[in-house]
């Protein structure tokens, strides 16, 4: 018998469709053209993404120097541009504009001009007490502003004296520093820092030639002794002075009233240290209960001059205690001057933001970066603040690099921006804050490169790991392209 074929129905079994070749070919060339898109014009990578398809960005800066007339402000014109300072980076583009951009910036000259009756340096001298243990370790960045000639009184605790001739020995032999170490006769610190004014005194009438005392903590870091000198000219030695400058936190002008805040230093005259040294015994007897050797300092002050206590201070606007918690940044890129800067190892102020990797933002790590900088720089150049690209991006030479979401307006510069990240710190009045902005990007100082004296490279890295350049070149273009051909030579043929 033969097979009997049963006739099937359309809907016996399901069809497989598949999309018509035309909407696949529709498909596939949104995809490709997605990819160009991004290849062609998306400036920026991905941290996930493989390294070495991006450009690294540089940029150039050549200096032109104009003269320093005052002390910069909060309120001081910042040099704006419309133009970008860096180049393109991100994905590799063959067709994209690969030029380094190069700017005409104006700064201050690298070497400060000291006025002609500034105190000499072996004039200033120096009066720190603090332990053995953190002289050996505070005192690699003594030499940064002692160098130039100025002298260094140390006084170690009684418990100490075992210790004198080794620390004296660490000073002048294997620092190179003159300084003089004796030991006080006075155990609690805050009261041996209220004894200074009378050991300065002893030291004076022994060597003579001291025109300024200038009591700091072992902390204390003057960015430039230079720049020192010039604010010390303003005053006249014969007059009973006592300079310095009150802390930046509102708490703690509350608590504790205009005193000095002696982190940043405190500057006496002779006739002011004379009077204060006849008056110790006196002020040891009524001040020694009070709280912190800058407040017994204070009130010994008031007591040798005869006035309340709360007007005895002359404030400095260079003069930084850094009572502040969490992040710098915004402080350092304020354009504010500083003369001083204090509490920023195992302190309270953070140079770089902790956030960022560890072997830069390290706190040793990061002020040897910042001293480097300082040294090339000069103390009216380092923290130096410029604008490019219609307020996008914000340089803080030495420091930092900011790239923001919306342009930074002449308003917002005139403000503190708010990086602390401690909730609910307040600064004194003369120091307005506005909140932080939305940011691209956020890069920070990760080394210095000084290629000669007059060219050098500032690398900068975020948080993610991407790096740029930014080169400082005196001399002519074609040295400040040189600076950066290591741009092209992985990728040179996209030229």
């Amino acid at each position: 018998m033969g097979r009997i074929a049963l006739p099937l129905h359309n809907n016996a079994l399901p069809a497989v469709r598949g999309p018509a070749p035309r909407a696949r070919r529709i498909l596939l060339g949104i995809i490709l053209f997605c990819v160009l898109l991004m290849t062609l014009i998306y400036p920026y990578p991905r941290e996930h993404l493989f390294p070495r398809l991006f450009r690294q960005q540089h940029g150039v800066i050549h200096p032109t120097y104009i003269r320093w007339e005052r002390e910069t402000t909060l309120d001081a014109p910042v040099p704006r541009f419309d133009t970008p300072l860096l180049s393109q980076g991100g994905l590799i583009r063959p067709f994209a504009n690969n030029t380094i951009p190069e700017q005409v910036v104006p700064v201050f000259p690298r070497n400060v001009v000291v006025p002609p009756h500034a105190p000499k340096p072996e004039s200033v001298l120096f009066a720190l007490t603090t332990t053995a243990k953190r002289a050996r370790e505070y005192s690699t960045l003594w030499p940064h502003f002692m160098h130039y000639g100025s002298r260094c009184l140390l006084m170690l605790a009684p418990g100490e004296a075992h210790l004198r001739d080794e620390v004296e020995h660490l000073l002048t032999v294997e620092r190179g520093l003159r300084c003089t170490v004796r030991v006080s006769d006075v155990d609690k610190y805050e009261v041996r820092m209220m004894a200074m004014p009378r050991e300065g005194a002893r030291y004076a009438d022994e060597f003579g030639g001291v025109e300024w005392l200038v009591i700091a903590d072992d902390d204390t870091f003057f960015v430039d002794f230079k720049t020192l000198q010039r604010m010390l000219a303003k005053y006249d030695t014969s007059e009973s002075l006592f300079v310095g400058s009150v802390s930046e936190g509102l708490e703690q002008r509350n608590i504790f009233g205009r005193q000095v805040f002696g982190g940043g230093g405190i500057f006496l005259t002779p006739p002011m240290f004379q009077k204060m040294a006849e008056r110790f015994d006196e002020c040891a007897r009524d001040f020694s209960e009070l709280f912190g050797g800058d407040t017994m300092l204070t009130h010994c002050a008031a007591r040798a001059l005869d006035k309340p206590w709360e007007e005895v201070l002359i404030e400095e606007a260079g003069i930084h205690q850094f009572d502040l918690h969490g992040s710098g940044a915004g402080f350092l890129q304020s354009g504010l001057p500083f003369i001083s800067l204090h509490h920023m190892i195992a302190g309270w102020t953070d140079l770089i933001p902790k956030h960022m990797p560890v072997r830069m933002s390290e706190d040793w790590t990061s002020f040897r970066t910042i001293m480097k900088a300082a040294q090339f720089l000069g103390g009216d150049n380092l923290f130096r603040r410029f604008v490019f690209d219609g307020g996008r991006t914000l340089l803080c030479l030495g420091h930092s690099l900011i790239v923001y979401e919306k342009p930074l307006t002449n308003e917002d510069l005139t403000k503190i921006e708010y990086t602390l990240g401690w909730p609910g710190i307040e600064l004194i009045d003369r120091y307005p804050v506005r909140p932080e902005p939305r940011k691209r990007f956020e890069y920070f100082i990760s080394s210095i490169d000084v290629q000669s004296p007059t060219r050098m490279v500032m690398h900068f890295e975020e948080v993610g790991g991407r790096t740029l350049d930014v080169v400082w070149d005196e001399e002519n273009p074609e040295l400040g392209r040189a600076s950066v051909n290591k741009l092209w030579k992985v990728w040179g043929s996209w030229r």
